[in-house]
């Protein structure tokens, strides 16, 4: 038998094989993020066949928005789609800035803001979060302990790495996650936790 041909059939059967369990996640992600929308009176749409749903809609008091996207983060840009969880917060901060997963240090880099926010003891961020900002001395009464720790913990996701970028205008708290949420208890679990943190970091 051609050595060619056997090669050839094992690619196509590992390609078959890997299209059918994408394929039956993707299902099982539609019908888990349809039934979080029914509990939650939230915004769904199934979409094309072969494409990931969207939610939207307030949750826990915060307007979310969950979707499949290129992530911004350096280290999966070149990887494959994330679940994106995009809340909008309260404004207006006291400066602007953004801090998140050391991940999004290129990104961060790339804003037009330049001091850093160090805090020692319970006011430090975590030595994987970096964060760059407008103004450090407007920053630091916003920095309480609560809010300090809120941030240790949402920024701190395993495999879930999440920016929080903000202004005196506006306010964005975006977790771009490896997990496709297939399930129901654990998607609504996981907007539960980000959103508990986000009344604690809000102004």
């Amino acid at each position: 038998m051609n050595i060619w041909f056997v090669i050839w059939v094992f690619v196509a059967t590992f390609i078959l094989g890997t299209s059918v369990w994408s394929y039956a996640i993707l299902l099982k992600q539609k019908r888990a993020w349809a039934i979080v929308a029914k509990k939650c009176e939230l915004r769904f749409r199934s979409n094309a066949i072969l494409k990931s749903p969207t939610l939207g809609g307030v949750f826990n008091g915060f307007e979310v928005d969950v979707f499949s996207d290129q992530p911004i983060s350096g280290k999966f840009r070149e990887g494959g789609a994330r679940t994106i969880f995009q809340l909008s917060l309260p404004a207006p901060m006291p400066t602007q800035g953004a801090m998140g997963s050391m991940v999004f240090k290129n990104f961060i880099d790339g804003l037009t803001v330049q001091e850093k926010f160090l805090g020692e003891g319970d006011l430090a961020l975590g030595k994987d979060i970096y964060n760059k900002v407008k103004s450090k001395e407007l920053l630091v009464p916003y920095m309480t302990k609560e809010r300090v720790a809120a941030l240790n913990a949402v920024l701190n996701i395993k495999s879930s790495p999440a920016i929080f970028l903000f202004s005196p205008n506006e306010t964005l708290l975006r977790i771009e996650s490896a997990d496709p949420f297939e399930d129901a208890a654990r998607l609504e679990k996981f907007l539960t936790k980000l959103t508990d943190a986000a009344k604690i970091i809000s102004i």
